[in-house]
């Protein structure tokens, strides 16, 4: 009787066991993996924010990829003519050529071309910056 009592004790702290330390960590896992989003470096550079001010472009340098968005936000008291470099041919690469955006709002463009880029303000060239697009 005392070796069938042990046996059950013995069953119940190794079903118990297997219960607290492999199926009830799995189910919190699971929980987990649904309520939590995670965002990698890939998703981050996938949108790109350009802000512009009345002091220029802040920052002056970007990182972006091929596939995501550029979007050009004007937060300026002005009008901004946003396009590539050179001035004032702005050719090195044409789908960078925003044209006007008014004080407050934004243009966004699709990103296709691998490369470093610069662009200006073509109203003001002194306020340029770039962009590498991988």
């Amino acid at each position: 009787m005392k070796k069938i009592l042990m046996v059950l004790i013995a069953l119940v702290l190794v079903g118990g066991g297997v219960y607290w330390f492999v199926i009830r960590d799995t189910a919190s896992d699971t929980t987990k993996e649904e309520d939590t989003t995670t965002l990698t470096t890939a998703d981050v550079i996938k949108a790109t924010i350009i802000t512009y001010t009345d002091d220029g472009f802040v920052p002056a340098k970007y990182l972006g990829s091929v596939g995501g968005t550029l979007t050009v936000q004007n937060d300026s008291s002005s009008d901004v003519d946003f396009e590539s470099n050179d001035h004032p041919t702005h050719t090195k690469n044409s789908e960078l050529n925003v044209g006007t955006v008014k004080a407050g709002e934004s243009k966004t463009i699709d990103l296709s071309k691998k490369g470093e880029w610069g662009f200006h303000n073509h109203l003001n060239s002194t306020h340029t910056g770039s962009i590498t697009v991988e």
